[in-house]
């Protein structure tokens, strides 16, 4: 299930790069990495330094000691220089036309895509800039090219940077912006050019959404996830098994996202509901399994074949807890059942605080989904309802703090998180056919 794929976004400047990067890592799961910002926090400690130009070597002694880090979440790419947050001076017009002056250094360049790929290798990123596709990461899974005409991209930035309280025309904007493209395109190091095998996106015309939904289906169609033949032909198996003896029904499974980390959430009412939900995904899923089921040497093969992850349902069971965000930080599959146990009564459980606990670490995207039919008192009567499962649309929690405060919050999350499934239901009301036997 191991995989840490990078998503290369690649275009001029005001070509929406930075919001569409941002959309897709968190519509994926994915980290954001922003390559520029760690250019512009050079040219920022630059410029407080009195270095103005590319050809100043006092750069040389300012990059062996630079304190730069990064915060890396799909939800923003936070820069700190020392103990400050510099995050929101990087787009500064002067800050700008320094970095890209600097970025035609080969000692600043290998320190950025030093930088750059240190960060790749945590895990499944988004990554923006000029060059990632061609010379930082020119083995992306996908590599985007963003392109717009110089006048839509120069009323694009005159607007970001008036909404940070910096006036400038969008002339002047348009004549920098042609003056940068120049410089980057004819640089004689890793130049602004669209790679081969790259997917182009004119985002004149196309509003944001726009942009992330044609990336979004480019990843779909590159992007083909792996599944074991052990894995496939139970999923069949599972699937062609209940769609048989039970009727099956499935709406909406085209809303989860087919790579990144993702946790799926579903009421829980028969053993039936971990196999058969995963069986109704293109991506192998792991699922929380109670422990009790893995003393069977023959039910342990099959449920490690189908990646369920074994826990101790009458405490916290840290090792449960630490694999599943494994799972998430390799950018695979969760399903959990919040309710954490099958319930034997019509509606829903109390949810587990676990689930808030496990989704505000992760930051992950979350699907909910619900599940009617498989519950054994329905399965017995005369005229039983077909099985049906309706996955819902992704969403993401608020950011959540840590310590007491962020634990303070998990009873919220989880009554959330089991309303979001309640949702579902609501959304996809019962369709009057039933299967008789």
């Amino acid at each position: 299930m191991k995989r840490r794929p990078i998503l290369a976004i690649d275009g001029p400047a005001g070509t929406g790069k930075t919001t569409s990067a941002r959309l897709v890592a968190r519509r994926l799961g994915f980290a954001y990495i922003d390559s520029g910002a760690l250019y512009r926090a050079i040219a920022l400690a630059a410029y407080r330094a009195g270095i103005e130009s590319a050809e100043d070597d006092s750069i040389i002694p300012l990059l062996a000691r630079l304190p730069v880090r990064a915060a890396l979440t799909h939800r923003a790419f936070r820069v700190t220089i020392g103990a400050e947050d510099v995050t929101d001076r990087l787009r500064e017009p002067e800050v700008s036309q320094l970095a890209s002056k600097l970025a035609v250094r080969p000692d600043v360049r290998d320190r950025v895509v030093e930088w750059l790929r240190e960060l790749a290798s945590m895990g499944p990123a988004v990554i923006e800039g000029r060059d990632i596709g061609t010379a930082v990461f020119p083995k992306a899974e996908l590599k985007i090219f963003l392109t717009a005409s110089v006048a839509v991209r120069a009323r694009r930035r005159a607007l970001e940077l008036a909404e940070r309280g910096i006036e400038i025309s969008e002339e002047q904007v348009a004549r920098e912006l042609v003056e940068r493209d120049e410089r980057d395109s004819r640089r004689a190091i890793a130049p602004l050019q669209r790679a081969p095998d790259a997917f182009e996106v004119d985002t004149s015309a196309i509003d944001v959404e726009g942009q992330v939904a044609r990336i979004l289906e480019a990843w779909g169609a590159r992007i083909r996830p792996k599944r074991r033949p052990f894995y496939r032909l139970e999923q069949w198996l599972v699937r062609t098994s209940v769609r048989l003896i039970h009727g099956l029904e499935v709406r909406g499974s085209e809303s989860v996202p087919r790579a990144g980390g993702v946790i799926l959430v579903a009421n829980h009412k028969s053993y039936l509901d971990p196999p058969l939900v995963g069986s109704l995904l293109p991506r192998e899923t792991a699922y929380l399994a109670k422990r009790e089921l893995f003393s069977n040497p023959v039910a342990r093969l099959w449920l490690k074949n189908s990646n369920a992850i074994p826990i101790d349902r009458a405490g916290f069971d840290r090792e449960a807890i630490d694999r599943s965000m494994n799972v998430l930080r390799e950018g695979c599959a969760l399903l959990v059942f919040p309710e954490g146990t099958r319930i034997r009564r019509p509606g829903f459980g109390e949810p587990k605080e676990g689930i808030a606990m496990l989704a505000a670490r992760a930051e992950v995207p979350i699907v909910p989904v619900h599940i009617r039919g498989s519950w054994p008192e329905e399965r017995r009567r005369l005229r039983r309802p077909k099985v049906r499962i309706r996955f819902g649309r992704p969403f993401l929690l608020e950011k959540v703090p840590a310590g007491r405060a962020g634990r303070s919050r998990f009873p919220g999350i989880a009554r959330e998180i089991m309303d979001r499934i309640a949702q579902v239901e609501r959304e996809s009301p019962l369709e009057s056919e039933t299967r008789t036997p």
